[in-house]
């Protein structure tokens, strides 16, 4: 009973809107046609998504330069920061731009007390070039460090 009562609802919405898509036709005003084409709504570049081998590249970056990053520990424990066998990590932040250049490079998070084992890693990282991305991405990698 409840759905026919609806149905009929329906179908009676249906009847009046049919009837009012009906009315007279208006002369068209004076100037230009009206497009035909069709336009695109405007992006929301929050909606975009990176894809998935862009992500893979980026991490390719950071493990490619790994023999690189790995000289930072030495360079903390001639400075006196760290003992050889100390080991911990350092997370580096960042934000991949459009382009692929790093921005705001930083050490987000470290295990490891050594300033200079932190300037050292965001130094590395500032220097590279990541792969270009349809919008920038905010972005972390860890790095662990055990004894020389």
């Amino acid at each position: 009973m409840i759905a026919s009562a609806w149905m009929l609802r329906i179908a009676g919405s249906g009847m009046v809107l049919m009837m009012a898509c009906g009315g007279s036709h208006k002369p068209a005003a004076e100037g230009p046609p009206p497009s035909t084409e069709e336009t695109e709504p405007a992006e929301d570049p929050s909606q975009i998504l990176i894809p998935p081998e862009k992500l893979d590249a980026i991490e390719a970056t950071f493990t490619r330069h790994v023999s690189e990053v790995s000289r930072c520990f030495p360079k903390a424990v001639e400075a006196g920061e760290l003992q050889a066998t100390d080991k911990g990590y350092v997370t580096v932040g960042l934000t991949v731009t459009e382009s692929g250049a790093p921005e705001n490079v930083r050490a987000v998070e470290a295990t490891l007390d050594s300033q200079v084992l932190k300037d050292c890693v965001t130094a590395e990282v500032s220097s590279w070039e990541f792969t270009t991305l349809p919008k920038p991405l905010d972005y972390s990698h860890t790095y662990v460090f055990e004894r020389l």
